[in-house]
């Protein structure tokens, strides 16, 4: 989840889907790792 999150911050432009998963690897759900994301990130003022 940390290396999505710091690819997504870290990019100067939006990020696919497939590159996320050539970062966490194909078994991972992008889906669930941004959906988690989501939810750490609630209530922050980002």
């Amino acid at each position: 989840m940390q290396r999505v999150e710091a690819t997504i911050f870290a990019a100067s432009e939006p990020v696919g889907r497939a590159t996320l998963a050539r970062i966490v690897g194909k078994n991972c759900s992008i889906d669930l790792l941004i959906d988690d994301i989501r939810e750490e990130l609630r209530g922050r003022p980002l």
